[in-house]
């Protein structure tokens, strides 16, 4: 007899360039979670900075 295999399928499904949503898809996010938008973006522009800077460094 067969066991039968049971397993969860998740999708995920993200606009990145508001062709499906007329904002981007994180706002309603970051509204939830009292995030602050501008913040959130000038820190993860930082950290792609730093990581550039970090990645010259060990060249």
């Amino acid at each position: 007899m067969q066991t039968l295999v049971q397993q969860n399928v998740i999708a995920l499904i993200w606009d990145f360039d508001k062709t499906l949503a007329k904002d981007y898809m994180q706002k309603p996010i970051f509204e939830k979670y009292k995030v602050d938008e501008a913040e959130f973006w000038k820190e993860k522009n930082r950290l792609i900075e730093q990581y550039l800077e970090l990645n010259k460094a060990s060249e």
